[in-house]
């Protein structure tokens, strides 16, 4: 069994929704969780997962990208990363996202989500 200080996957508390875009988009996110890590080669690996709900009816109107920008303690941008989510392939509930970014040199602190066009 691990000891607590070998786990290296640590979570990033600090998770922030614009709720005024997820409502533009008719969107919610739900259940989101960020964690990082450093990789081998010295550098961070962010990962966020997370839910994303139709506010009304079974779908959404347009393609949307969700994207995660990712901050470190002094608020510098660290880096975007983002997935994509098709009208063609969303029903009612996109179950599950994932947005990796590696390759930070900064310990991150922060994510702030979000939904964007296409």
């Amino acid at each position: 069994m691990a000891k607590k200080s070998d786990i290296r996957v640590k979570q990033i508390n600090n998770i922030e929704r614009l709720e005024v875009m997820e409502e533009k988009f008719g969107v919610r996110f739900e259940g989101l969780n960020a964690t990082y890590e450093l990789s081998n080669i010295e550098k961070y690996e962010v990962h966020v997962y997370g839910e994303m709900q139709a506010l009304n009816g079974s779908g959404i109107a347009e393609d949307l990208r969700i994207c995660a920008t990712i901050y470190s303690s002094d608020g510098t941008v660290l880096g975007v990363g983002s997935d994509t989510v098709l009208t063609d392939d969303f029903f009612a509930l996109c179950p599950v996202f994932v947005i990796a970014y590696i390759g930070l040199h900064h310990e991150p602190v922060k994510v702030r989500i979000y939904p964007t066009k296409r």
